[in-house]
């Protein structure tokens, strides 16, 4: 009979301990919007980065960030999270003046089935990357996009990494590169609400010598506009 009981006890005690503790992440961010905006527009868009930056400050997030190395792609992972994986929202901090909007969110999650979630949509997305690549119209194939940064003349670029899928045959005249828009290279630039406010292309190259099937090319976009703080890249389909 006692030992039922202690059995019982025992029993209750497991079944009342929480096997994971929640953890929480936190976000800051602040945004200075101008005439052209509402003040409504702008408060959304200051969650919606606060709310980025608690994503990206978690520690998977930043080696899941690691592995991926493209910026499109982890965006896109950064939405697909933000989506249904952050409970219990706080807002922390939030203020108002000059036009200046700054706003600290935290959030409440899982580690074991975050973590969890991550790890399957990096390795998820890696298995795309390496099958279709982020832009792929069956004659060249996007490998990677960088974030922004500097090129060795200073000048603020993104590269994309493009693999050569069909031979380009020569592309050294404006004949050639109209009949062939197949082996452009497009970039969208976007503002902080995701206006496309800018664009510009380039061709795989401009010279007679075809690149042959295989071939793999860095190509730079330079100086963005200023009021761009993301972009997309793509290839005419």
């Amino acid at each position: 009979m006692k030992l039922r009981v202690k059995k019982y006890v025992m029993a209750g005690l497991l079944t009342a301990m929480p096997l994971f503790a929640q953890e929480t992440i936190q976000g800051r961010y602040c945004y200075h919007y101008g005439d052209n905006e509402t003040l409504l527009e702008a408060r959304e868009l200051t969650r919606t980065l606060a709310i980025r930056n608690a994503i990206e400050s978690y520690r998977v997030f930043v080696e899941a960030a690691s592995l991926i190395d493209n910026f499109i792609m982890t965006t896109d992972l950064v939405q697909t999270i933000s989506s249904g994986y952050l409970r219990d929202m706080q807002v922390l901090e939030h203020s108002e003046a000059d036009y200046t909007i700054c706003e600290t969110v935290q959030f409440t999650v899982d580690p074991v089935s975050f973590d969890s979630f991550i790890k399957s949509q990096v390795q998820r997305r890696l298995r795309m990357a390496r099958e279709l690549g982020i832009d792929n119209n069956g004659y060249l194939k996007v490998l990677s996009v960088s974030p922004f940064k500097f090129n060795a003349a200073g000048e603020k670029v993104v590269e994309a990494v493009v693999k050569v899928l069909q031979a380009t045959g020569p592309l050294d005249s404006v004949q050639y590169r109209n009949d062939k828009p197949q082996f452009k290279i497009c970039i969208t630039w976007m503002n902080r609400a995701g206006e496309a406010v800018d664009g510009s292309s380039v061709f795989i190259h401009n010279s007679a010598e075809s690149l042959s099937v295989g071939e793999i090319k860095r190509i730079e976009f330079r100086n963005p506009p200023l009021e761009a703080t993301s972009f997309r890249v793509w290839l005419v389909k």
